[in-house]
Parts: structure tokens; C-alpha cells; sequence
């Protein structure tokens, strides 16, 4: 509502022409009208996003998770615990990676708040529909209203490169386990790991390896961005985890 009431039906224009259709809460929306109109002092922290977006996000994607195991045929209907296996899966590997990303920016002094790329849960949708799986993991932001790109990615850069480091780093230790021989647990368990494996590659390969429109909110562009050699490095290691049998 706030937003109806700043841009009314200029919002149907707006909206196309900035690629935020969906966004119904992107930074764009939360604008003053001009750049004149003084920002109330209960507005310089961004509301919304936090723990309730990020949980939010991950029932939504492990909801698409499900339908498209059910349509591909690699998972029954009757298998009652797959929804909270996958649901778990993906808490963890997204748990990992906005852990890192905190706990990093915490260090270096960036007050960040988690949001989710609403439009990408859209692609989300679309891709599922095509019988694709695509896991858009959302972001954490500064949370104050203004702030540029350029001058935080000193501290951006860091804390993008520590959360796909951390979604790496568990992808080859599951992967590692799965090689010797298993994950030497019981089947409930082992399915849990195994979409968690699935799901650290599929993640990492849009995080990472394309650093480009309309992913340029992913670490992969924030790396890259920040440090060519690490963002090489990075992507080293994420295209041999994707390419192991």
C-alpha cells in the first residue's frame, strides 16, 4: 500500500521498464519521489526482510524442490519424508551460506539485512514449469536507506566470498563423504545429504559461474566485482564440484 499511494498507476510503468514487476519489495519501491523529499528518521533502516524472509524463501523453494522431483519421476508420492528432507536440506545449505556472509560482516563492521529476490522466486516458478530447478538464494544488504555499491563493496566483496566459500567447502565434504563409500547413515538421513549435495551445486552454479544480468545480486558478481583472482579461484572449484560424477 505504501507503494500505491507514492506511485499510483505510474507503478504499471515503472515496473516494466525497470525489470521489477515482482519486486513488490525492492529497494526501488522505498524511494522518496524525489531526491529532495527528506527521509523520515523511522525510514533509515529498510523494514522488511530478516529471519521471516529467509525462512520464507526456504519453504518456497523446497516446495518447487518437490514438484519437480514428483514430475521428473526421480522421487514417489508416497515418499511421505522427502518435502522435510528436501526442506532441510535447503535450510542448510542456505543456513550455511547467510551464516558466513553474518558472521564475516559482523567482523568487518557491516550492519547487513537479509532479503529475498522476490522476482527470482518467480523465475523459480517459470524454470519448474520447464522442467528446471532453480534455487535464486536471496542476499544480505546494508540496511541503511542510502548507500552505494561502489563505495561498500570493500566490505561487500569479503562477505559474498565467504558465503559461496562456505556452500564450496560443504558441497566437497558431502561429496567427499558420498566417495568413500556413503554417508554411512540411515536412509533418511542419507536422502537429506544427498539433495543437500544436489542443492550446494545447483546454488553454487548461479551464484558463482554467472556473475551477469540477472544475477548481478549474487556473490558470484559481488566477487567479482571486488577481486577477479578470487572470484577465478572460486569458480575453479565450484565447475570440478559440478562436474564430478
Amino acid at each position: 500500500m505504501q507503494q500505491v499511494r507514492r506511485y499510483g498507476l505510474s507503478m504499471l510503468r515503472i515496473g516494466p521498464a525497470t525489470f521489477h514487476v515482482f519486486d513488490l519489495g525492492h529497494f526501488l519501491w522505498a524511494r522518496p519521489a524525489t531526491q529532495d523529499e527528506p527521509i523520515p528518521a523511522r525510514s533509515r533502516l529498510v523494514p522488511g526482510g530478516g529471519a521471516s524472509a529467509w525462512w520464507m524463501n526456504v519453504l518456497v523453494l523446497s516446495v518447487l524442490y518437490w514438484l519437480q522431483g514428483l514430475r521428473a519421476g526421480w522421487m514417489g508420492v508416497q515418499n511421505l519424508h522427502a518435502l522435510w528432507q528436501i526442506a532441510l536440506a535447503i535450510a542448510v545449505v542456505l543456513g550455511v551460506r547467510s551464516l558466513a556472509m553474518k558472521v564475516v560482516g559482523r567482523l568487518i563492521g557491516l550492519e547487513a539485512r537479509y532479503r529475498m529476490w522476490e522476482t527470482g522466486l518467480t523465475l523459480s516458478v517459470i524454470v519448474a514449469v520447464l522442467g528446471g530447478l532453480f534455487l535464486p538464494p536471496g542476499s544480505h544488504y546494508p540496511r541503511t536507506v542510502r548507500w552505494s555499491y561502489r563505495s561498500e563493496l570493500p566490505r561487500l566483496g569479503p562477505v559474498a566470498f565467504a558465503g559461496s566459500l562456505a556452500v564450496l567447502v560443504l558441497g566437497w565434504l558431502l561429496y567427499a563423504l558420498y566417495a568413500v563409500g556413503g554417508f554411512g547413515v540411515t536412509d533418511l538421513v542419507h536422502g537429506t545429504l544427498e539433495r543437500a549435495m544436489q542443492a550446494a551445486r545447483i546454488l553454487l552454479l548461479f551464484d558463482v559461474l554467472l556473475p551477469f544480468f540477472p544475477f548481478g545480486s549474487f556473490n558470484g558478481r559481488r566477487v567479482l566485482d571486488y577481486s577477479r583472482v578470487l572470484w577465478v579461484l572460486l569458480a575453479a572449484g565450484v565447475i570440478a564440484l559440478i562436474v564430478s560424477p
